[in-house]
This record gives C-alpha cells, sequence and structure tokens, in this order.
C-alpha cells in the first residue's frame, strides 16, 4: 500500500493535483520515511481525495468531499500529517499542505509495540 500511495501522489503531480516535495534516499534512510516524500501541497483537493479515498472501497462517502477515515490512518502510518491545525487544535485534515512529522512517526510506532505487547 505505501508503494501505492507514493504512485498515486507522482501521478497526482502529473495531473497537476499536487505538487510533492522528495528527499533523497540517504535522507529518507535517516529520518526513516516509509517514502521520499517530505510533503506535498494539493491543488485539486477532488481529484486528490477521490485518488486517495478510492483504496477503501468499502468505506465510501457518496461523494469526495473528505478524506476517508482509513485514508487519513494510512497517511499517518507515513508520517505524513496537515501542516495546520483547526481552532479546536486537531489536525486540519481539508487544508491543502502535508508535511512529514517525526513525532507522528514516534507515536505510530509506539502505538503498534504497545498493541504487540
Amino acid at each position: 500500500r505505501m508503494a501505492t500511495f507514493e504512485n498515486a501522489l507522482r501521478s497526482l503531480e502529473e495531473q497537476g493535483a499536487v505538487k510533492i516535495k522528495t528527499v533523497s534516499k540517504e535522507e529518507q534512510e535517516q529520518r526513516q520515511m516509509v517514502i521520499g516524500v517530505s510533503g506535498f501541497v494539493v491543488h485539486n483537493k477532488l481529484l486528490f481525495y477521490q485518488q486517495v479515498n478510492s483504496w477503501h472501497s468499502d468505506d465510501r462517502l457518496s461523494n469526495d468531499s473528505k478524506l476517508l477515515s482509513r485514508s487519513r490512518q494510512t497517511m499517518r502510518y507515513l508520517g505524513l500529517v496537515p501542516s495546520q491545525r483547526n481552532r479546536h487544535g486537531f489536525l486540519a485534515w481539508g487544508g491543502h499542505e502535508f508535511i512529514f512529522d517525526n513525532q507522528t512517526i514516534q507515536q505510530r510506532r509506539s502505538v503498534g509495540c504497545q498493541a504487540g505487547s
């Protein structure tokens, strides 16, 4: 699924829907990134939502007005989260800019370790 997400982002970039910020293989390994993307900016939300949400056909909305929870979960697993927070302090998933966040990766790993114990 991770390679699929990276390929989908690259396809979306070719279509002008997103602009990707990439990193070198060395930085990817150093930062323990699953994919070589440090962030991206969404230029066409509808196309972005349709592409990312299409992986979760059993969890589809009647429209693609937002990212599905499974899509957000996949992005969190990759450490890609919104750069902005909403007025309540939660991640603003409806935003346009997403960044790689080391803290998110560490939180996901600690949850995984706790679940495995």
